[in-house]
């Protein structure tokens, strides 16, 4: 019974550290991110463009696709039409080369600030 106990302590603990970023990934999102802050910062009344806890409201897939190719994936998707319609003549930059690691990592970085 104290073996069960054990492992299932050991199995939580470790679940709970695995999505804690540690230091060495939160300085790579915040280098990753240094491409985001010159548009998407937060405002001296504490709101933002739309990275802090973006999360919430997009699915991770939907992040990606739109950051790898913001016009192609509008072209497929309303909502992110709908978005770049929104901010024109502004476009965003496309991030063709992105991971997923990567995009991860500057998320977690803008949902810690």
């Amino acid at each position: 019974m104290k073996a069960i106990l054990f492992i299932v302590i050991t199995i939580i603990l470790f679940a709970f550290q695995a999505k804690q970023p540690n230091n060495i990934q939160v300085d790579k999102g915040k280098s990753l991110a240094k491409q985001c802050i010159n548009c998407h910062v937060k405002s001296s009344n504490g709101l933002d463009s739309g990275l802090t806890n973006i999360r919430k409201v997009r699915t991770f897939d939907w992040i990606y696709n739109f950051t790898k190719n913001p016009i192609r994936f509008s072209k497929k998707n309303v909502e992110a039409k709908t978005i770049i319609d929104k901010y024109k003549p502004t476009i965003m930059a496309s991030f063709p080369l992105l991971t997923k690691k990567e995009l991860k990592l500057i998320l977690d970085y803008y949902d810690r600030k």
